[in-house]
């Protein structure tokens, strides 16, 4: 096809005899300027900047104005690619294109700017699990634990963590708490925790390690704490640290088992128990070997099967495993042992391991004082007794 401008031609008469060239002047048409516009593919938060492109193709030269209407109505010129302060309602741009001989447009587009949203009001952290050391930790070696939690306010808000370790031994706080604090524009935290920016959708989670100096039962309690004062707690139970050279346990005996004990089953008045006890690690080994025998008269009998670990500390000794109740498997228990000389206490806990429903128990772990001193507890042990031999 031949465009627009001035072409030659050979023309060649009927009979053959070629004439001179001919120059013939072709006029293809103009073609009208190509108008695009490009607004923002969907709704523009108000308080933002957006801006609008337009563009205008023609192959001869073309003039290509733009006019803004702003939702209170002011019209104002606009350039291609300018910034714009997003207000509330709809912008409109309107473009016309004109080359030498003629116009195109006008041609119009829309933005439309949606208001802010609320702010989001203070609300306290949700704390969604703590987790640490599924297996006994080395005396020394690092414990970890983990706190995720979640905040509508997220990026937005800052938050502290405090990892408290719990007593040691003797009830004194284990002194290598952990804090650490983060802001929206970060922050370092201390060497012996971290913390991971909350993400637009609110979540967040920090690490602590410490290590232990003596071997013990410990209940971490995490503390997330936010710039409003809102705070949510959570305890990790247990970390469980061991020594291997801290000795071994043995006793046997004898203690009165209250009708509590069994759950509620039983004679009114409680029955006699007698208990075997014996836990040890041998060179090398990571798994204490031994076992523990309990038989409540009335017709309950709990055999340990295996020890997961063994803990011992001065005149304590803590053990956990698995074992079989009248002969059936798949229960778990934890027994402890105190060794106070003159008067020695013996305590178990047995618990079906698929639904954690505790079906023996005669004592707690741990018992808060007014103090908030923590106190092994269990049974007075009558005949026998329990050494522990370091």
């Amino acid at each position: 096809m031949v465009g627009t401008g001035a072409t030659s031609f050979v023309v060649s008469a009927a009979d053959g005899t070629v004439l001179d060239p001919q120059i013939v002047l072709i006029d293809a048409g103009n073609q009208s300027p190509v108008i695009t516009i490009t607004t923002p593919s969907g709704p523009v938060q108000a308080g933002g900047m957006f801006s609008i492109l337009y563009t205008c193709s023609d192959p001869s030269k073309t003039t290509c104005d733009g006019e803004l209407v702003a939702p209170g109505g002011q019209v104002t010129p606009y350039e291609s690619g300018a910034p714009i302060l997003a207000v509330e309602g709809t912008y409109t741009v309107t473009v016309t294109a004109e080359d030498a001989v003629s116009t195109t447009g006008p041609s119009t587009a829309q933005a439309t700017v949606v208001a802010e949203p609320p702010p989001i009001p203070p609300s306290p952290p949700v704390i969604a699990g703590v987790t640490g050391p599924a297996t006994p930790v080395l005396k020394a070696a690092d414990a970890t634990v983990t706190v995720d939690f979640t905040d509508p306010e997220g990026p937005n808000d800052d938050y502290e963590i405090t990892f408290d370790w719990g007593l040691d031994p003797t009830g004194q706080p284990v002194t290598a708490d952990c804090v650490a604090t983060s802001a929206a524009a970060g922050s370092t935290p201390s060497s012996s925790c971290s913390l991971g920016e909350p993400t637009l959708t609110g979540a967040g989670s920090a690490v602590g390690s410490v290590r232990y100096p003596e071997p013990g039962v410990y209940t971490v309690t995490v503390t997330v704490e936010d710039s409003h004062g809102f705070v949510a707690e959570e305890v990790f139970e247990f970390v469980v640290v061991f020594d291997p050279g801290a000795g071994r346990v043995a006793g046997a005996g004898a203690y009165w088992s209250d009708r509590a004990s069994s759950m509620g089953s039983g004679p009114r008045l409680g029955s006699l128990a007698v208990f075997g006890y014996d836990a040890r690690y041998r060179s090398g080994a990571s798994t204490p070997t031994g076992s523990t025998h309990l038989a409540v008269l009335g017709g309950f009998v709990f055999t340990s099967s295996a020890y997961d670990y063994l803990v011992i500390n001065e005149t304590v000794a803590i053990s956990e495993g698995t074992g079989r109740v009248n002969g059936r498997s798949g229960y778990r228990m934890r027994v402890q042992g105190i060794d106070n000389g003159k008067y020695d206490f013996f305590q178990m806990t047995i618990w079906d391991a698929t639904t954690g429903v505790v079906i023996y128990d005669n004592g707690t772990l741990y018992e808060e004082t007014p103090d908030d001193v923590r106190l092994e507890r269990g049974d007075l042990v009558l005949l026998g007794g329990i050494r522990i031999i370091r």
